[in-house]
């Protein structure tokens, strides 16, 4: 089923007056780190310009030789497309790309640190509060939720078990906030506190991409990579 959703999207694109597929950032930057196992990619901003250009921020995360996680570089693409800036509206704040403890790669869409540092013993633990099980992360790690741009989001263990069990090989994943709100991404109402700037200039994006571009099952974005 992704691959035939992968293929639709390809085909819209396509229809939709899109060039030849291409290597984009996200492509590229796993391939600059292909020897880095637990590299990730997080989609820190994106912008529609006045002109009609489209950018998107990166920040890339890894570990360092103790096994502990820091931020290896920023990147800013100024030459997004228009059809990958469609494909990865919804996922402002989110991993988008990432090389995981085995050298695999992968796009599938997921929520920052829940393929590397969420649920690892080494950077915290699930404790009950309130009836639920939410994830604490140790005093010498608790940077982690600056670094990865978690705000403060409560980590819920079924949300994390959720991803874990259901989404991660196949889909991206949400998770599930007040009401019928997303916890993560562009529409998340956290995500409007930890990605302020995006929002602020929202008032300033003509959005005339949307009309070629319809909110769908299909974006999200993301395959398993080699």
């Amino acid at each position: 089923m992704k691959y035939l959703q992968i293929t639709l999207l390809l085909f819209v694109l396509a229809a939709c007056g899109g060039k030849a597929w291409e290597a984009n950032m996200v492509d590229q930057l796993l391939e600059k780190y292909k020897d880095k196992p637990n590299t990730e990619i997080l989609l820190s901003d994106m912008q529609e310009t006045s002109g009609g250009k489209f950018i998107h921020a990166y920040k890339v995360i890894g570990t360092d030789n103790k096994g502990d996680f820091h931020l290896i570089t920023t990147v800013q693409d100024n030459n997004v497309t228009e059809g990958f800036y469609a494909l990865h509206y919804d996922n402002l704040g989110m991993s988008i790309g990432r090389i995981d403890s085995l050298g695999n790669k992968s796009t599938i869409v997921a929520p920052p640190g829940f393929n590397t540092v969420i649920g690892n013993p080494k950077y915290g633990e699930f404790r009950e509060e309130n009836g639920h099980r939410v994830w604490h992360f140790f005093s010498t790690y608790l940077f982690y939720r600056t670094l990865f741009g978690m705000g403060n989001r409560m980590i819920y263990y079924n949300h994390y078990n959720d991803y874990y069990h259901h989404y991660r090989y196949n889909r991206p994943y949400y998770g599930s906030g007040s009401g019928s709100s997303p916890s993560w991404g562009t529409k998340s109402t956290a995500t409007k506190q930890t990605h302020k700037n995006f929002y602020q200039r929202s008032v300033n994006r003509s959005g005339s991409w949307q009309r070629s571009y319809s909110s769908s099952s299909s974006r999200g974005g993301g395959g398993f990579g080699k």
